[in-house]
């Protein structure tokens, strides 16, 4: 609760993102409620203003068509938990910016057509603020398919280089190291800042940055200053 309570006393906006962070891709639309009113629950006990809690995202990114209606239903302003960027036709110059649902989303419409998501559907006035992908310097595509073919299997598009904009597919998944997670972030901004500057989101997680991994931290502070070393960022 301290830590919650210091976030928003320094001008953080703490969003919901479920009680207990539950994989929820069969969930039903009770079931993101319950779990949506847990977790606003808790944060109220923290000392989080009622009003100040607009945004929610799923565990995982994992998502059906339910949560969209539980959040809309809770009065969330927003979700957070689309994968844009990943259309071929999208090179980190022009992605999406935030949208609303009105008419679905095309991020998970080119999911849903491949299988791997459900359709969220239409919700009117409920807004998406898209986590995009991180663009991977084409110096870095070998050394990653190379670590992701052996220690996963999975198989990593060289062609377009893109990874999931979470600091864990970066890190764990791809296993790179501080200097390249750098160097991705980097390559990101300037890719935004050639193209239409849309919002870049860098999802992070805490305990991805013990203190016996120094240069994870590092890799966010030196990204962070370079960044802010632009005048129009």
């Amino acid at each position: 609760g301290a830590i919650h309570d210091r976030a928003q006393r320094e001008g953080h906006e703490i969003g919901n993102h479920t009680q207990n962070h539950n994989h929820g891709s069969k969930f039903t639309v009770a079931e993101w409620s319950q779990e949506m009113g847990a977790c606003r629950q808790t944060l109220l006990r923290s000392g989080i203003e009622p009003g100040s809690i607009q945004g929610f995202r799923t565990p995982f990114l994992e998502y059906n068509a339910a949560p969209f209606v539980a959040a809309a239903a809770h009065g969330f302003r927003y979700d957070s938990s689309i994968e844009e960027g990943l259309q071929d036709d999208q090179d980190g110059t022009n992605f999406f910016w935030p949208y609303t649902l009105d008419q679905g989303s095309p991020g998970n419409a080119l999911t849903a057509a491949a299988g791997g998501k459900e359709k969220v559907g239409i919700h009117p006035g409920l807004w998406e603020i898209p986590l995009h992908v991180f663009m991977v310097p084409e110096a870095l595509h070998p050394s990653i398919i190379d670590h992701v073919r052996s220690t996963t299997g999975d198989n990593w598009s060289e062609e377009h280089g893109k990874i999931t904009g979470l600091d864990w597919n970066v890190l764990e998944w791809a296993g790179r190291d501080g200097p390249e997670f750098y160097a991705i972030l980097r390559h990101t901004l300037e890719l935004r800042l050639a193209g239409n500057r849309a919002p870049l989101m860098i999802g992070a997680h805490t305990a991805l940055y013990p203190a016996d991994l120094p240069f994870r931290r590092k890799a966010l502070e030196d990204f962070l200053t370079h960044a802010l070393s632009h005048p129009d960022v």
